[in-house]
């Protein structure tokens, strides 16, 4: 008695936004407490299986670096990232250190670091700038870095301070696709070498 089942103005809105294929993606900033709900795009992508691992690149919108992180610009902010391939040469991520906010960075400084179960690693940010947010829903869920490492386990957002500069030294989706390829089947040709000898 006394509990209402109708839902308020807000809440309507939510669970319309999740019927339509929309996903909760959690941003918190340390100044406010305001939860900004994300779309989740589909994505078109190419990729590739070796053994029994599948790896996957965007074909567009993202860049990269020789580092196989990520950073994907939308104006003049961006979100940045690791990449299938290291996540999956990774393994089980269990732990991140995320950056500071507000924190400027240079294009290739180590951003923050993320622990799985094999090693501690260093994402090495692909673009200059000034971080204006992060993940904090990654401290608490890591393992979407390794479900979801392009759309839901971004990093880190960026303030871009000179991303056309920034580009010159990056890859675009089938630059890095070949470049991933090529590590992928040195790394598997060591491995058979070493099964020989």
């Amino acid at each position: 008695p006394g509990t209402s089942l109708k839902l308020s103005e807000n809440a309507k809105k939510l669970a319309e936004m999740i019927a339509k294929g929309f996903l909760e993606e959690l941003k918190v900033s340390e100044k406010e407490d305001i939860v900004i709900v994300a779309k989740t795009e589909r994505m078109d992508f190419f990729d590739i299986t070796v053994d029994k691992f599948y790896f996957q690149v965007p074909k567009e919108g993202y860049f990269f670096n020789e580092n196989d992180c990520w950073i994907k610009p939308d104006g003049d902010r961006a979100l940045i990232g690791i990449t299938d391939y290291l996540q999956n040469q990774s393994s089980d991520i269990m732990f991140v250190e995320l950056p500071k906010i507000g924190q400027e960075i240079e294009q290739f400084d180590d951003v923050g670091s993320f622990e799985s179960v094999k090693t501690v690693l260093q994402l090495i940010s692909p673009g200059s700038g000034k971080i204006v947010g992060v993940n904090k829903a990654l401290e608490e869920h890591p393992e979407w870095m390794n479900q979801d490492c392009y759309q839901q386990g971004w990093f880190a957002e960026l303030e871009l301070k000179n991303f056309e500069e920034d580009k010159e030294l990056l890859m675009d989706g089938p630059e890095y696709f070949e470049y991933m390829k090529e590590k992928i089947l040195k790394e598997r040709e060591l491995l058979d070498k070493e099964k020989e000898d």
